[in-house]
C-alpha cells in the first residue's frame, strides 16, 4: 500500500452570525470532500468539533488543533483562509514546523496567495 498524505484543512470557521458559521462549516465540508476525492486523508477541524462553541475556552481549541496539525503531513489553505485569524495562526505554526503548505490554483486564482504566504513567512522568522 502506498503512503497516503494526511492533510489539515485551514479556512474560516467563525462568522458574525450562526448562519455565517454554518456556511463556513459547509464550505469546509465541500473542500474536504474535494481533497478526499484527490487521494488525501483529510483532517477538517470544522467537522470534528462543529457546534462545540462555548464548551471550552477558544484557546483550548486552537492549542489542541495545533497538536493535530503537528501530526499531519501538510496544511491545505482552503477558500477564504486569508480572512481567518485562526487559519493564519495555523499556517504560521505549520511554517514553524516546516510542514508542506498547499493550495490549488483553481481555488485561488491570481498571485496574491504567494504574497500573503511570503508576508506570514517573514512574520514567522
Amino acid at each position: 500500500m502506498s503512503e497516503i498524505e494526511v492533510v489539515y484543512v485551514a479556512m474560516p470557521y467563525r462568522g458574525l452570525t450562526a448562519w455565517q458559521r454554518e456556511k463556513n462549516i459547509h464550505a469546509a465540508k465541500e473542500f474536504s470532500l474535494w481533497l478526499w476525492q484527490r487521494g488525501y486523508a483529510v483532517i477538517c477541524p470544522h467537522t470534528n468539533t462543529a457546534q462545540f462553541d462555548g464548551e471550552l475556552p477558544d484557546e483550548i481549541w486552537l492549542e489542541r488543533y495545533l497538536e493535530i496539525l503537528a501530526r499531519c503531513d501538510a496544511i491545505v489553505l482552503g477558500p477564504g483562509w486569508r480572512h481567518s485569524e485562526g487559519a493564519k495562526a495555523e499556517l504560521r505554526y505549520a511554517i514553524k514546523l516546516k510542514k508542506t503548505v498547499m493550495w490549488g490554483l483553481d481555488v485561488y486564482p491570481g498571485g496574491h496567495v504567494d504574497e500573503m504566504i511570503a508576508d506570514i513567512l517573514r512574520e514567522a522568522i
